[in-house]
């Protein structure tokens, strides 16, 4: 999981991800097909989140250490900045960027839009609690 934080995945990448982390937990712990263990069962027995929320977990984490500093760093400065008028946008869907990713996280773990999580990031404690801490 190196560098997971700054991966924008769609909901089918994460689904697979979960599932190959499933799997290798029940080959770690000898269950075999013919068990019939749940996946809930699963998480209850290993008390692990799905892959998933480790890596939205690590993506919050990632996007208050760059909010909170000082001075921000230029690929911050960047991502606030809105697109440039001369840019023009290539044919086809618009590929999914990482602030879509952490907006959509966001709006999961703690109801915030990506202007309230900017101030929000201020207060270290209170943002490590309302959004990596939560029980996602």
């Amino acid at each position: 999981m190196y560098s997971a934080e700054t991966w924008t995945l769609t909901g089918t990448q994460e689904q697979r991800l979960d599932a190959f982390d499933s799997k290798c937990q029940r080959r770690i712990l000898g269950i075999r097909w013919y068990d019939h263990v749940s996946n809930t069962t699963l998480r209850s027995i290993t008390n692990q989140p799905p892959l998933s929320h480790k890596i939205r977990s690590a993506r919050l984490r990632l996007f208050g250490h760059l909010a909170r500093a000082e001075p921000p760093p230029e690929p911050v400065v960047l991502l606030r900045e809105p697109n440039p008028t001369t840019w023009s946008r290539p044919r086809g869907r618009p590929r999914r960027t990482w602030l879509d990713q952490l907006a959509n996280d966001l709006q999961q773990t703690a109801g915030l839009s990506i202007a309230a999580a900017w101030e929000a990031t201020r207060d270290r404690s209170t943002w490590r609690s309302e959004t990596i801490v939560k029980k996602l």
